[in-house]
């Protein structure tokens, strides 16, 4: 039997006397969302709901960690309480030790607060690369090098530097690092490094909230190490009337590699101070040291001194920015660069300021 058209449909509901009277078939009932849902789960895979599923739980995970980078208030406290007490303690011929001690009391009983709450957390261990690296040594580069540098050894048997034994140790380095440099392979279609920077795009800038903060930084050490300098501290001692000796030594033809005078010492800050009045005129002075031996000291930001401040500064960078660790080895730097011991050092004029 065909299926009543349209038109059946409408002759059946005007002329009802002419033949059987048609009615409009019913439709199907609607699922709910929750049936159609239900439904839906049925017909897919197992792969497909495991796939579901672990998208799910990263997106749990992720929520969990969002909340679990919260800004931690309890250690930025016991940081500032801190700070305020070796300000206080420092004015206690004024004003008493009983103020630091409280505020140092206080900041340790943050620190034990944020501690005891796992405020800290530090993230796991990334898993080790199975994938070995390519490491070849230029061997005829190497041996050159190693060759020339036993020359330049023997040339410096004067203990003077010169012309000759200076240009034979350059060429010697210069071998030695192009032949254990590992240089990484450009990319199948890519240029080489230099043209890849001939032909890149337009420069953009780009001012991150972690550029601000290296800035602030910088200028803080900037301030510690260099502001008015030249009138504080005023005066020179003994010391300084014996490095000018050696820096005149230099400047009169005598280019040691080590200064006897002073119970001996190495002839860095003493060269700097030589090329700086040589090439720019400046005058030999107090502040020529304290120039010399305060920038050193200020360009060595980025460097913490022990290896163990370098792995805390990287662990920190992972924990808190999953950024480059530059910018927390400079934070972890500060405690040396304004330590008053090395700012004082490297105000006088001194080697140990510019070691620090």
């Amino acid at each position: 039997m065909e299926e009543p058209s349209v038109l059946d449909f409408l002759k059946s509901k005007l002329m009802p006397w002419r033949g059987e009277r048609l009615e409009m078939p019913q439709a199907p009932p609607v699922e709910s969302a929750a049936e159609a849902a239900e439904v839906s789960l049925q017909d897919q895979s197992p792969a497909l709901l495991r796939a579901q599923g672990q998208q799910s739980s990263a997106k749990a995970s992720a929520q969990a960690i969002t909340l679990r980078l919260a800004i931690p208030w309890r250690s930025l406290a016991a940081l500032f309480l801190a700070l305020a007490a070796q300000y206080s303690l420092g004015l206690a011929h004024l004003q008493g030790w009983k103020p630091g001690a409280t505020l140092l009391i206080l900041s340790m009983a943050f620190l034990t607060w944020a501690t005891l709450s796992k405020e800290w957390i530090l993230p796991p261990i990334p898993e080790a690369s199975t994938e070995a690296e390519t490491f070849r040594i230029g061997r005829s580069q190497v041996l050159l090098g190693m060759f020339l540098a036993l020359v330049a050894f023997a040339s410096f048997g004067t203990l003077q530097f010169n012309l000759l034994n200076v240009t034979i140790l350059l060429v010697a380095l210069g071998f030695i690092i192009q032949g254990t440099w590992i240089s990484k392979e450009p990319e199948s279609g890519q240029p080489a490094k230099p043209r890849r920077w001939l032909v890149r795009p337009p420069w953009s800038v780009t001012i991150r909230w972690l550029a601000v903060v290296a800035i602030v930084v910088v200028g803080w050490v900037a301030f510690f190490r260099l502001y008015n300098l030249a009138q504080v501290p005023p005066e020179m001692n003994s010391d300084h009337a014996e490095k000018f000796l050696d820096v005149l030594r230099i400047l009169n033809g005598q280019t040691r590699i080590f200064f006897p005078t002073n119970g001996g010492r190495e002839g860095l800050q003493f060269y700097l101070v030589a090329g700086l009045h040589r090439l720019l005129g400046m005058p030999l002075n107090f502040f020529i040291l304290k120039f010399v031996s305060s920038l050193i000291g200020f360009l060595a930001l980025p460097f913490p001194a022990r290896k163990r401040d370098r792995q805390l500064a990287c662990r920190l960078v992972r924990l808190l920015l999953c950024r480059d660790c530059l910018l927390a080895e400079c934070g972890l730097s500060l405690r040396l660069e304004i330590a008053i011991l090395h700012v004082l050092h490297g105000r006088l004029g001194l080697l140990s300021g510019a070691r620090a």
